[in-house]
């Protein structure tokens, strides 16, 4: 069986934090992976353009309005690529709603602290899995920092 090619991106490293070094060490066990770990989006998407279309599954990894930003610009890029979003935010990353995700791009998101099972489970069955929190999403207030 082919091992599942992931491109994992995280627009904080420089705080790169346990939980994410953990997923990362957890994923290069069971996969090929390429990371991005940059800050700055005149960095992170070009490289994220060259690199998307060869790889399964694109797993971000943010928490800001920064990162928000950045995956919204990625999802204009490569809207059909297979995107798992790892967060601390219940908010949902369009304003338009988790039907709106649903029917317009390939999209799972993963609430932290993250467990491992759902993690593999959404690597491994992501064509049958769906947002675990999708019943839960609301839209982000205007103010708020924390973004899914």
């Amino acid at each position: 069986m082919k091992r599942k090619n992931i491109l994992f991106i995280n627009s904080s490293p420089k705080r790169l934090s346990e939980d994410s070094s953990l997923v990362l060490r957890m994923l290069e066990k069971r996969y090929d992976v390429t990371t991005i770990l940059k800050d700055n989006q005149k960095v992170i998407l070009p490289l994220f353009e060259a690199q998307v279309h060869r790889h399964d599954i694109v797993i971000f990894d943010h928490n800001t309005r920064h990162g928000i930003d950045i995956f919204e610009k990625m999802l204009a890029i490569a809207p059909k690529a297979n995107y798992i979003t790892l967060t601390s935010s219940i908010y949902c990353s369009d304003p338009r709603g988790c039907d709106h995700c649903m029917r317009h791009y390939r999209k799972v998101r993963i609430l932290k602290p993250l467990r491992k099972k759902e993690l593999f489970f959404a690597i491994e069955h992501f064509n049958k899995a769906e947002c675990f929190y999708r019943d839960l999403c609301e839209p982000p207030p205007k103010h708020s920092f924390l973004y899914a």
